[in-house]
């Protein structure tokens, strides 16, 4: 018995086609990673500038507030910690009362959970 070859110039044209099919595939799945790659790097760089900004301004506002201002300047400031702080653990920090006696709010559990993660802004 004699085996069928499949070597017709149409089955050559078509394993071609197939095999720059899948070329192009994976070039359009690597194109996609570099474009997320580039995503997740300006991204990155935009959360580490915005960390920054904030870290330079509090010591500039710090520093202002320790050498700089007077008393009327040092109490405006406090009083925007006042009204923007909400979280206890940040105004204690800066000497402000908790907003909520310990025995009247909800317990630990329940507030920690309602705070979110220690990270996040707590300003408004």
């Amino acid at each position: 018995m004699t085996e069928i070859s499949d070597d017709t110039p149409q089955s050559k044209r078509q394993a071609r086609i197939e095999r720059y099919q899948r070329k192009l595939l994976e070039q359009q799945e690597r194109e996609r990673q570099v474009q997320d790659r580039k995503r997740y790097l300006a991204s990155a760089r935009a959360h580490k500038d915005d960390t920054r900004r904030r870290m330079l301004l509090g010591k500039v506002m710090l520093a202002a507030m320790e050498e700089d201002l007077d008393e009327a300047g040092r109490e405006v400031i406090h009083e925007l910690l006042d009204r923007r702080l909400k979280r206890d653990k940040d105004r204690s920090l800066f000497g402000l009362p908790p907003l909520k006696p310990p025995d009247q709010g909800p317990p630990a559990s329940a507030a920690r959970h309602a705070e979110g993660p220690e990270d996040d802004d707590d300003t408004e």
